[in-house]
């Protein structure tokens, strides 16, 4: 199932790559009316092709980030869920380490989330541990 979750998405990367690309020239065509011809060479068009379907792959992956771990992320100044963690500030944690202990500790299976979710969420984390609120802890879990 995962593998053609993976086509499809794949498949509708290179469609969105076409079409941006059709769009791009559109465009380039519409701005020098005076060029009568489309000639580009074909090196250089494969290439373009290449890294837009790279830079539309990072654009999902860093979007799906938000319907991922980073979206499942709670945080608290009450203790309002089983699985919660108390962070007391002001201390000098590893929040990327703690979110691996918490993931394993809560059988999440890191090999079904992305390096760059896990990045974001642990960013998150640390940028809400280190923000200046009124309280010196908080707790966080992970729905």
């Amino acid at each position: 199932m995962k593998s053609q979750v993976t086509d499809t998405l794949t498949q509708r990367i290179k469609k969105a790559a076409e079409e941006a690309n059709n769009t791009f020239w559109e465009t380039v065509a519409e701005q020098f009316p005076e060029i009568k011809s489309g000639n580009f060479p074909a090196p250089c068009a494969y290439k373009m092709e290449v890294q837009a379907e790279e830079w539309i792959k990072l654009w999902v992956d860093l979007n799906q980030i938000m319907e991922t771990l980073s979206s499942r992320l709670n945080f608290s100044q009450e203790d309002l869920h089983s699985n919660a963690v108390k962070i007391e500030k002001n201390k000098d944690i590893n929040f990327y380490e703690t979110l691996c202990l918490y993931c394993a500790d809560n059988s999440i299976d890191l090999t079904e989330i992305s390096e760059s979710d896990f990045s974001s969420a642990s960013m998150i984390l640390e940028n809400y541990g280190r923000d200046d609120l009124s309280e010196d802890y908080f707790y966080f879990w992970i729905d």
